[in-house]
């Protein structure tokens, strides 16, 4: 495993730990890359004798796209959309669908799921990421919650 240049301050685990407690096994925490951000909110016209409020805000960053040396680095929002069964009022099944109209799928999903991607594209604006990358994704058995397969990825 490779070693980050500064520690990860989440870390709670202690490198220093009996052998009896070495038995509970401490997970690490997961990586994610934060982004500290300054967002300057206008005031509010009628109270023209506030000031503009400033705040720091700390977003996350799903991956680092690489980029020639000397240029601005790009961040990517990386979101998937899972399939959910089929009913009676759907037609055609999502798998299909996605082949020849992926933007119909996208329409559908945005109509149903309009908050979550709100909130998505709300993080990504915040976060300053350049890329924002929509997969769609299926279970790979209708019964098994834990294996998926990714179908087709929007940029």
């Amino acid at each position: 495993e490779k070693e980050n240049e500064y520690p990860n301050p989440f870390d709670q685990r202690d490198e220093d730990e009996d052998e009896e407690e070495e038995e509970e096994e401490a997970l690490p925490p997961s990586n994610v890359a934060y982004r500290y951000r300054k967002v300057d909110l206008p005031r509010v016209p009628e109270e023209s004798k506030s000031r503009n409020i400033s705040m720091i805000v700390r977003t996350e960053v799903d991956a680092y796209v690489p980029q020639p040396e000397g240029q601005e680095p790009v961040y990517a929002k990386i979101r998937a959309l899972n399939e959910i069964p089929s009913t009676q009022q759907q037609k055609q099944p999502w798998r299909s669908s996605l082949e020849s109209q992926k933007g119909a799928v996208l329409a559908t999903e945005v109509h149903n799921n309009a908050f979550k991607l709100g909130r998505w594209v709300a993080s990504a604006l915040l976060a300053g990421t350049n890329v924002f990358k929509l997969g769609y994704v299926t279970r790979a058995r209708m019964n098994d919650p834990f294996h998926h397969s990714l179908l087709s990825v929007q940029t």
